[in-house]
């Protein structure tokens, strides 16, 4: 059975490890060396261990007072943590976060933003979960505490959401090398409307009204970004492409871009967190998504474009 003051007792054989002697963690505790003493002798009773050698002049720790040092750090590491999350929940500060990812939101910036937050806010919890923009957007209107980081889509809905422009990736217009518009010249827009497009979208075709940016005469609809690359590898159609997942196929010969004529220049796929209109965000919140945007900035997907 556990003793009820085991965690002191293992604080006081901690501060006597890390101070050296028991006069040093006397005072260090702001206790007498004999309650120290006494304190230390109660835990080697009790788990039957002798944690000290006391034959030399300063104590020096045995083989199972190595293994127990170890687990008393960890057992005043999660205690820390703990004590830190309860100072959470009575303040300004989450004790988790969940965040509801696009599947294409940029992975390589989240996780580098999650580890320098984690530094300033390790008792922090997160949950991250890949879901759609349109379910995104609905848990978020009925008032759910978690943080989206999505597409924006013209036809998304704006009532009872907040949110703010955090990254942006540059859109390419590409086909395998064998694909038929990969092989004539410089092309009229029109021309897309000959040959399949491939979209990325977890929506079965032809049940949702399309943006202009969909050809659809000929239409396949693929939830994975990943998926989708590799039909366009195989011949299969031509497609929209965000550069950080086309520019590997591209340098590699898989995948080329397409002369269409009628695009002056690429379009931008933009990337927001959004959360619900009826709260604010706490400051964690928000320093969480500077760091995502900063992040995001450094790899060449920042919110905005310069301008020379």
């Amino acid at each position: 059975m556990m003793h009820p003051n085991l965690f002191d007792q293992l604080r006081t054989f901690q501060a006597v490890t890390e101070c050296g002697s028991f006069s040093a963690a006397a005072k260090e505790l702001h206790k007498t060396v004999s309650a120290v003493t006494y304190t230390v002798s109660q835990l080697e009773t009790q788990l039957d261990l002798k944690l000290f050698d006391r034959s030399g002049y300063r104590p020096a720790l045995t083989d199972a007072g190595q293994s127990v040092l170890r687990d008393a750090e960890m057992i005043s590491r999660k205690v820390e943590r703990l004590s830190a999350r309860a100072q959470a929940m009575k303040s300004d500060e989450p004790a988790n976060l969940t965040l509801l990812l696009s599947i294409t939101f940029p992975e390589k910036a989240l996780a580098q933003a999650l580890s320098e937050f984690a530094k300033t806010y390790p008792h922090i919890q997160f949950s991250l979960i890949h879901c759609f923009v349109d379910e995104a957007v609905e848990q978020i209107g009925e008032g759910s505490e978690a943080i989206a980081l999505m597409q924006l889509r013209d036809n998304m809905p704006g009532h009872r959401v907040d949110g703010r422009q955090i990254a942006m990736r540059d859109v390419i217009l590409v086909a395998a090398p064998s694909h038929p518009l990969a092989t004539m010249g410089p092309f009229a827009l029109s021309e897309l409307d000959n040959h399949r497009q491939i979209i990325l979208s977890h929506i079965p075709v032809d049940t949702v009204r399309y943006d202009y940016t969909v050809h659809t005469t000929d239409l396949w609809s693929v939830n994975s970004p990943h998926l989708l690359a590799e039909c366009l590898v195989a011949g299969s159609g031509w497609s929209y492409v965000e550069r950080n997942i086309a520019g590997p196929l591209l340098k590699s010969g898989e995948l080329v871009k397409l002369p269409c004529s009628d695009i002056a220049e690429h379009a931008n796929n933009r990337y927001a967190a959004i959360w619900s209109a009826n709260r604010i965000l706490r400051a964690p919140e928000t320093y969480l998504l500077n760091l995502i945007e900063e992040k995001a900035a450094n790899d060449g997907f920042a919110a905005t474009l310069s301008v020379a």
